[in-house]
């Protein structure tokens, strides 16, 4: 199941969520398409919510992460990060810095997110504090 799983943090969110988040961090299997999602305050929380959801997939699942693809951002690329992959064995790609369409799947994810999360507000008639909710329904609904 976990040959490659693509992740990303969104940042388009304009207003903080109910719960004082401003990025989801979302997360792919490339065999099933399975979406994972956490809110973030900051985008240094990305490699605690890595961690975690390695765990919790590898002991469902009972398999190995072997690649990881990621953009080239600051929250990927630190020391920690890459000790971490380098000592569970995973191989992390990153993408050339400034082209999102190397790490497509993730980005694509990420829009069809933003376009349901704003549907699901204007139809609710919500105010925008409510994105994480609608984000959170969305991934479920995806899955």
């Amino acid at each position: 199941m976990l040959s490659m799983v693509y992740s990303d943090v969104c940042g388009l969110i304009e207003v903080e969520s109910n719960g004082g988040r401003k990025y989801f961090l979302t997360s792919i299997d490339d065999a099933s398409w399975k979406l994972w999602v956490y809110f973030l305050k900051t985008k240094d929380e990305v490699f605690q919510h890595f961690q975690e959801f390695l765990a919790i997939v590898e002991r469902k699942t009972g398999k190995k992460l072997k690649c990881l693809r990621t953009n080239n951002g600051d929250e990927y690329t630190s020391n920690a990060f890459a000790a971490y992959c380098a000592s569970r064995g995973i191989r992390h790609e990153t993408t050339v810095p400034g082209t999102p369409q190397h790490n497509g799947v993730v980005e694509w994810m990420n829009r069809t997110i933003m376009e349901r999360v704003r549907c699901k507000l204007k139809m609710a008639e919500l105010p925008k504090s409510f994105w994480a909710e609608a984000a959170r329904t969305a991934c479920y609904l995806i899955n």
